[in-house]
Protein backbone atom coordinates (compact mmCIF):
# COMPACT_ATOMS: atom_id res chain seq x y z
CA UNK A 1 0.00 0.00 0.00
CA UNK A 2 1.61 3.45 -1.11
CA UNK A 3 2.21 5.82 1.43
CA UNK A 4 0.09 8.94 1.10
CA UNK A 5 1.43 11.20 3.49
CA UNK A 6 3.55 13.19 1.23
CA UNK A 7 0.13 13.61 -1.11
CA UNK A 8 -1.07 14.72 2.20
CA UNK A 9 1.50 17.62 2.71
CA UNK A 10 1.15 18.68 -0.69
CA UNK A 11 -2.63 19.00 -0.84
CA UNK A 12 -2.53 21.06 2.82
CA UNK A 13 0.45 23.07 1.29
CA UNK A 14 -1.86 23.76 -2.16
CA UNK A 15 -5.05 24.40 0.31
CA UNK A 16 -3.09 26.89 2.27
CA UNK A 17 -3.22 30.35 -0.13
CA UNK A 18 -7.39 28.98 -0.06
CA UNK A 19 -7.34 29.42 3.82
CA UNK A 20 -5.42 32.34 3.90
CA UNK A 21 -7.91 34.30 1.47
CA UNK A 22 -11.09 32.75 3.33
CA UNK A 23 -9.02 33.93 6.60
CA UNK A 24 -8.45 36.94 4.71
CA UNK A 25 -12.41 37.31 4.00
CA UNK A 26 -13.43 36.64 7.57
CA UNK A 27 -11.38 39.62 8.70
CA UNK A 28 -12.63 41.42 6.18
CA UNK A 29 -16.31 40.63 7.05
CA UNK A 30 -15.69 41.15 11.00
CA UNK A 31 -13.74 44.41 10.30
CA UNK A 32 -16.57 45.74 8.62
CA UNK A 33 -19.18 44.50 11.12
CA UNK A 34 -17.11 46.54 13.38
CA UNK A 35 -16.58 49.66 11.38
CA UNK A 36 -20.26 49.61 11.17
CA UNK A 37 -21.22 49.37 14.00
CA UNK A 38 -18.66 52.02 15.21
CA UNK A 39 -20.29 54.14 12.63
CA UNK A 40 -23.61 53.33 14.10
CA UNK A 41 -22.46 53.95 17.51
CA UNK A 42 -21.18 57.50 16.36
CA UNK A 43 -24.18 58.64 15.06
CA UNK A 44 -26.41 57.15 18.19
CA UNK A 45 -23.56 59.50 20.44
CA UNK A 46 -24.22 62.50 18.07
CA UNK A 47 -27.93 61.93 18.26
CA UNK A 48 -27.73 61.75 21.75
CA UNK A 49 -25.52 64.85 21.91
CA UNK A 50 -28.00 66.63 20.16
CA UNK A 51 -30.67 66.04 22.35
CA UNK A 52 -28.49 66.99 25.85
CA UNK A 53 -27.98 70.36 24.07
CA UNK A 54 -31.51 70.86 23.58
CA UNK A 55 -32.63 70.19 26.56
CA UNK A 56 -29.69 72.49 27.57
CA UNK A 57 -30.70 75.22 25.38
CA UNK A 58 -34.39 75.27 26.65
CA UNK A 59 -33.51 75.34 30.46
CA UNK A 60 -31.46 78.31 29.63
CA UNK A 61 -34.67 79.62 27.78
CA UNK A 62 -36.92 78.78 30.75
CA UNK A 63 -34.35 80.45 33.45
CA UNK A 64 -34.51 83.60 31.39
CA UNK A 65 -38.27 83.77 31.09
CA UNK A 66 -38.31 83.13 34.79
CA UNK A 67 -36.62 86.13 35.82
CA UNK A 68 -38.91 88.34 33.54
CA UNK A 69 -42.12 86.56 34.56
CA UNK A 70 -44.78 88.65 36.47
CA UNK A 71 -42.18 91.88 35.63
CA UNK A 72 -43.06 95.25 33.67
CA UNK A 73 -40.14 94.69 31.37
CA UNK A 74 -40.92 94.37 27.83
CA UNK A 75 -38.31 91.84 25.71
CA UNK A 76 -38.29 89.90 22.42
CA UNK A 77 -37.94 85.91 21.97
CA UNK A 78 -36.02 85.41 18.74
CA UNK A 79 -36.69 81.60 17.44
CA UNK A 80 -34.69 81.69 13.97
CA UNK A 81 -35.41 77.81 13.77
CA UNK A 82 -39.37 78.43 13.02
CA UNK A 83 -38.65 81.79 11.74
CA UNK A 84 -41.12 83.40 14.35
CA UNK A 85 -40.50 86.46 16.77
CA UNK A 86 -42.71 87.86 19.72
CA UNK A 87 -42.49 90.81 21.56
CA UNK A 88 -43.55 89.91 25.73
CA UNK A 89 -44.11 91.23 28.68
CA UNK A 90 -43.92 89.09 31.98
CA UNK A 91 -44.17 86.04 30.34
CA UNK A 92 -47.26 86.91 28.40
CA UNK A 93 -47.29 87.31 24.11
CA UNK A 94 -48.12 90.87 23.40
CA UNK A 95 -47.57 90.53 19.52
CA UNK A 96 -46.03 87.89 16.94
CA UNK A 97 -44.11 88.76 13.88
CA UNK A 98 -42.48 86.87 10.97
CA UNK A 99 -38.50 87.05 11.17
CA UNK A 100 -36.82 87.68 7.72
CA UNK A 101 -33.23 86.09 8.39
CA UNK A 102 -31.55 85.90 4.25
CA UNK A 103 -32.56 89.30 3.38
CA UNK A 104 -29.54 91.25 4.35
CA UNK A 105 -26.98 91.61 1.76
CA UNK A 106 -23.43 90.94 2.81
CA UNK A 107 -20.10 91.68 1.11
CA UNK A 108 -17.85 88.23 0.61
CA UNK A 109 -16.25 87.64 3.59
CA UNK A 110 -12.16 87.72 3.41
CA UNK A 111 -11.65 86.59 6.66
CA UNK A 112 -12.65 84.08 9.38
CA UNK A 113 -13.65 87.16 11.78
CA UNK A 114 -15.50 88.49 8.47
CA UNK A 115 -17.55 84.98 8.26
CA UNK A 116 -18.56 85.05 11.84
CA UNK A 117 -20.00 88.52 12.34
CA UNK A 118 -22.52 87.23 10.07
CA UNK A 119 -23.87 84.84 12.33
CA UNK A 120 -26.55 85.14 14.68
CA UNK A 121 -25.52 85.48 18.76
CA UNK A 122 -27.82 82.42 20.80
CA UNK A 123 -29.40 83.04 23.76
CA UNK A 124 -29.94 86.26 25.76
CA UNK A 125 -28.92 89.58 24.03
CA UNK A 126 -28.87 92.84 25.03
CA UNK A 127 -30.01 96.38 23.76
CA UNK A 128 -27.15 98.85 23.52
CA UNK A 129 -29.06 101.47 21.19
CA UNK A 130 -32.43 101.88 19.29
CA UNK A 131 -32.56 104.62 16.44
CA UNK A 132 -35.10 106.16 13.98
CA UNK A 133 -34.13 106.58 10.39
CA UNK A 134 -30.90 104.67 11.28
CA UNK A 135 -27.87 105.57 8.80
CA UNK A 136 -25.85 103.47 6.91
CA UNK A 137 -21.59 104.14 7.33
CA UNK A 138 -20.13 103.81 3.99
CA UNK A 139 -16.86 101.64 4.77
CA UNK A 140 -13.71 102.03 2.14
CA UNK A 141 -14.13 98.85 0.80
CA UNK A 142 -17.23 99.46 -0.80
CA UNK A 143 -15.69 102.51 -2.37
CA UNK A 144 -12.95 100.39 -3.59
CA UNK A 145 -15.44 97.57 -4.83
CA UNK A 146 -16.91 100.16 -6.70
CA UNK A 147 -13.78 101.57 -8.34
CA UNK A 148 -13.76 104.98 -6.45
CA UNK A 149 -11.73 106.68 -4.10
CA UNK A 150 -12.74 106.30 -0.26
CA UNK A 151 -13.96 110.16 0.92
CA UNK A 152 -12.25 111.37 4.36
CA UNK A 153 -13.33 109.04 7.02
CA UNK A 154 -15.48 112.02 8.83
CA UNK A 155 -17.14 112.98 5.29
CA UNK A 156 -20.76 113.38 5.47
CA UNK A 157 -20.93 111.57 2.09
CA UNK A 158 -20.43 108.50 3.91
CA UNK A 159 -23.24 108.90 5.71
CA UNK A 160 -26.49 107.02 3.97
CA UNK A 161 -30.01 107.13 5.19
CA UNK A 162 -32.52 104.59 4.20
CA UNK A 163 -30.80 100.93 3.57
CA UNK A 164 -31.66 99.94 7.17
CA UNK A 165 -34.97 101.23 6.84
CA UNK A 166 -36.94 103.36 9.72
CA UNK A 167 -35.77 102.11 12.69
CA UNK A 168 -32.61 100.26 14.19
CA UNK A 169 -32.15 98.15 17.28
CA UNK A 170 -28.33 97.42 17.91
CA UNK A 171 -27.40 94.69 20.32
CA UNK A 172 -24.02 93.96 21.86
CA UNK A 173 -21.72 92.26 19.67
CA UNK A 174 -22.82 93.93 16.26
CA UNK A 175 -26.49 92.28 16.23
CA UNK A 176 -29.02 94.46 14.66
CA UNK A 177 -32.67 94.59 14.03
CA UNK A 178 -33.83 96.50 11.38
CA UNK A 179 -36.08 97.57 8.60
CA UNK A 180 -36.47 96.91 4.95
CA UNK A 181 -34.62 99.70 2.29
CA UNK A 182 -36.47 102.72 2.21
CA UNK A 183 -38.13 103.46 -0.75
CA UNK A 184 -35.16 104.99 -3.36
CA UNK A 185 -32.85 103.98 -1.18
CA UNK A 186 -29.54 101.80 -2.03
CA UNK A 187 -29.40 98.13 -1.11
CA UNK A 188 -26.25 97.84 1.23
CA UNK A 189 -24.17 95.74 2.29
CA UNK A 190 -24.43 95.34 5.83
CA UNK A 191 -21.10 93.85 7.90
CA UNK A 192 -23.35 92.71 10.56
CA UNK A 193 -25.41 89.81 12.02
CA UNK A 194 -29.30 91.10 10.96
CA UNK A 195 -32.80 90.29 11.44
CA UNK A 196 -34.96 92.33 9.03
CA UNK A 197 -38.94 92.85 10.43
CA UNK A 198 -42.14 94.27 8.70
CA UNK A 199 -41.98 97.97 9.37
CA UNK A 200 -45.82 97.40 11.23
CA UNK A 201 -43.66 94.95 13.33
CA UNK A 202 -41.00 97.05 13.86
CA UNK A 203 -42.56 100.19 14.84
CA UNK A 204 -44.91 98.74 17.82
CA UNK A 205 -41.24 97.02 18.98
CA UNK A 206 -39.22 100.14 18.74
CA UNK A 207 -41.90 101.83 20.77
CA UNK A 208 -42.02 99.14 23.65
CA UNK A 209 -38.15 98.41 24.28
CA UNK A 210 -35.64 100.99 25.63
CA UNK A 211 -31.46 100.97 25.80
CA UNK A 212 -31.27 98.02 27.88
CA UNK A 213 -33.89 95.63 27.02
CA UNK A 214 -32.89 91.90 26.36
CA UNK A 215 -34.16 89.51 23.33
CA UNK A 216 -33.29 85.92 23.78
CA UNK A 217 -32.15 84.37 20.37
CA UNK A 218 -32.88 80.61 19.68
Amino acid sequence: MADSRPQTKTTRIMMLPILLVCAAITLSCNAGREAADTEKLRQERQLLLSRIETLREEQRFLRFEKELTGTDKHYLVLDTQKGVGSLRLGGRVLREFKLFLNECMRPEPTTPEDASSYVLPKGSVQIIALMKDPVWYVPDWFYLKEGKAPPPVNGSERLIRGPMGAYAIFFGGGFVIHGRPLQGAPRAPMQHACIILKDDDLRVVVSLLDKGSVAYVR
